[in-house]
């Protein structure tokens, strides 16, 4: 066999990676936009892929979706391409670090008290991650294919080297990361996403204890055999995974720091109607994304008089979301109540109620923060 041949070999299965990553990352991206729309739209899953070019381009998070989705493709091609590929992967490798960056923008990071911290904060998170995970699987299904010693030793050695650095950055960024979301010792313990976190810093801790296995103790028998380390990088593989599925599951709960906030309440005054003096008492609990109950409680004078209405109709929209109608309960002639009205995003929410007092209709409009 030529010299070239082993290379043309890694070059080749690391090709099939790239494209394999990228389109596992464009499809997931898809999927949790349907997942989005079906929930914010109350369809369901399949009913919801027909809302894709209809709304996804009307919101923020629609936008960096639909954008992640379209970098994870081009990606895609770019490492599918051989030619573009021989002659360097660093399209592809920017179109997915590109589209990787999406996620960091439209995620709990950007709802954060400090939003461009957390942001940078994130990227750098992400990115780390995706260098040392990503370069751990690139080593096991290359690091057979070398038939040299001194190749073999090389790219270990250089691999160990690039994981060293990329676990510093994990390490700072994700505890920049998690302040940020967290925000007390409390939250850290007594809530889903507190305890999720936690699971992720055991893996991370498991996987710094295999990395040094494998830098102090199995990199150097590679000149001789890849048996131990690719048996290491296995198991690596392995918790790698968990920890990611953790993360994921992480993305899907809001931030410890919102699990503890308190209801929100606010008064708004009629913008239309004959009633002088209309104002309507709001409180929404918890005030953070998911399921919420809003309470409203209509007066006449200043607040002082229950405004008995004839029928009430309460919209939320979001920069996220388009203005859609909440279900509305009577209570009793001045109070109705919205039980478990769907506000799936962080971020600033605008609630919009119309009631009919005596036939003629009262608007009120207030925002409300969801964390």
């Amino acid at each position: 066999a030529s010299p070239q041949q082993p290379g043309d070999a890694v070059s080749g299965r690391l090709r099939t990676l790239a494209v394999a990553g990228a389109l596992v990352g464009a499809t997931g991206a898809f999927v949790g936009l349907v997942v989005m729309l079906a929930e914010s739209a109350g369809r369901g899953v399949y009913d919801a892929i027909g809302l894709v070019p209809d709304l996804a381009p009307d919101t923020r998070t629609g936008q960096l979706a639909l954008a992640r989705v379209v970098l994870g493709l081009a990606a895609a091609t770019a490492a599918a391409i051989p030619a573009l590929w021989r002659r360097s992967p660093m399209p592809a490798l920017a179109l997915a670090s590109a589209s990787l960056a999406t996620a960091s923008l439209a995620g709990h990071a950007w709802t954060a008290p400090d939003r461009w911290v957390a942001v940078a904060a994130d990227l750098a998170h992400v990115g780390a991650v995706a260098v040392w995970v990503g370069g751990l699987v690139a080593l096991l299904a290359t690091l057979p294919l070398l038939s040299t010693a001194g190749d073999r030793v090389r790219l270990a050695s250089r691999f160990s080297g690039l994981a060293l650095a990329a676990v510093a950055v994990v390490a700072v960024s994700g505890t920049v990361s998690g302040w940020q979301q967290v925000g007390s010792l409390d939250a850290l313990t007594s809530t889903t996403y507190g305890r999720l976190l936690l699971g992720k810093v055991g893996g991370f801790a498991v996987l710094v204890t295999l990395g040094w296995v494998n830098r102090s103790r199995l990199v150097p028998l590679v000149e001789r055999t890849v048996a131990p380390l690719t048996r290491s990088l296995r198991v690596e593989t392995l918790v790698a995974s968990v920890v990611l599925a953790l993360t994921a599951a992480l993305i899907h709960q809001a931030p410890a720091r919102s699990a503890t906030s308190e209801p929100f309440d606010t008064t708004a005054t009629a913008e239309s109607g004959q009633v002088v003096d209309a104002t309507v008492d709001a409180t929404v609990d918890p005030a953070r994304a998911g399921p919420n109950d809003i309470h409203l409680y209509f007066f006449a004078e200043s607040g002082t008089e229950p405004l008995p209405v004839d029928a009430v109709q309460v919209t939320a929209s979001t920069t996220d979301v388009p203005a859609r109608r909440l279900q509305v309960t009577p209570v009793s002639t001045n109070h109705v109540t919205v039980a478990g009205a769907s506000l799936p995003s962080a971020g600033t929410w605008t609630v919009e109620v119309t009631a009919v007092q005596a036939g003629e209709p009262l608007v009120f409009t207030f925002e409300v923060p969801i964390t």
